[in-house]
């Protein structure tokens, strides 16, 4: 007999309910369940963005980002396999033109487990 599970979550409490379909998703025997995550957290793998909260963990750990460090990352997580400028990046999430943006969207090493850094 199939056994259920009643959750009742505040909203503060929804990456509960996201972790717990992250385990179900690689369950062998779900090989048909539908997960599908609050509208307001974006979840990848090792990678949970809280869009009420404003907090990003990497790997149950939360990352410290700026106002527009996570605004930048909101927007790119949205649009997955998109390529954009720094320019483009820019001007979404500043609203302003975004040709002398210099490096106004560099917070990757913040999420990269790994940061390789180029110079010296």
């Amino acid at each position: 007999m199939g056994k259920f599970l009643v959750l009742s979550l505040t909203d503060h409490e929804e990456y509960i309910l996201s972790r717990i379909m992250e385990i179900i998703a690689v369950e062998p025997g779900f090989d048909h369940i539908v997960t599908s995550h609050p509208c307001n957290t974006l979840v990848f793998p090792g990678l949970e963005l809280r869009l009420k909260e404003r907090t990003v963990y990497r790997n149950s750990e939360l990352i410290s980002m700026t106002r527009r460090e996570f605004a930048t990352l909101v927007y790119l997580a949205k649009h997955p396999f998109w390529v954009f400028s720094a320019g483009q990046i820019y001007e979404e999430v500043w609203g302003e033109d975004g040709e002398n943006c210099g490096t106004a969207v560099a917070f990757v090493p913040k999420i990269n487990a790994n940061p390789v850094y180029n110079g010296g």
